[in-house]
């Protein structure tokens, strides 16, 4: 048996023909040779415009559907924010001269991996969400941990200091409805030689 969701057109019981349209995904070509620069100042500007799309739809979806399903929107919009996944495709950008477009398809591809390599390990716990969500949608979350990742800042390449200086990102994640993360952090080299404390820049809290 299938079972369709979606929100309703009918509020009785209807028979009659059902077309099914099946999305046909479209791959970004790789186009090398881009610059660099050009590239993730279009990046930063289809985030911008993707965050708020997001942030509409799941306003919407929450309004007319249910809050669960408007949360799967609110979730692809905190992602578009995580600096981890940003840096990792500013990185291919810069490695490979390629267009945005490939590198946000590979940095997607690499960490959805992630994470189903994370469930089928039996750390995370996915929940179906509730009626009106996409199909095969689920929460997932830490049920009893939490994931905790450092990644090197390399806004501050080029940079002279007087003692070793190290400058990070932190992130503590637990869901998408439980994530700290910390940006742009720098901890000093003391000439005592011990670490002795950091810096936080910004922070972010969901």
């Amino acid at each position: 048996m299938i079972v369709i969701q979606g929100r309703g057109v009918s509020a009785g019981i209807v028979q009659g023909r059902l077309h099914c349209f099946h999305r046909v995904g479209a791959a970004a070509v790789k186009r090398a040779g881009a610059d660099p620069t050009e590239e993730c100042a279009r990046l930063a500007g289809a985030q911008d415009q993707a965050i708020r799309q997001l942030e509409a739809l799941a306003e919407r979806c929450g309004r007319e559907v249910s809050s669960e399903a408007g949360m799967v929107f609110s979730t692809h919009a905190m992602l578009l924010e995580d600096e981890s996944f940003l840096e990792y495709i500013k990185d291919i950008i810069n490695r490979e001269h390629c267009c945005a477009e490939y590198a946000v398809q590979q940095a997607g591809k690499t960490f959805a991996a992630t994470f189903e390599e994370l469930k089928e390990q039996g750390y995370l716990t996915s929940e179906p969400l509730g009626d009106g969500a996409p199909e095969g949608a689920a929460f997932l979350h830490w049920e009893d941990g939490c994931l905790f990742s450092i990644t090197p800042s390399e806004d501050h390449e080029g940079e002279d200091y007087s003692l070793p200086t190290l400058f990070f990102n932190a992130e503590k994640w637990r869901s998408s409805l439980g994530a700290y993360t910390f940006y742009d952090c720098s901890a000093m080299w003391p000439q005592g030689g011990t670490w002795t404390g950091y810096q936080i820049g910004s922070e972010m809290i969901s």
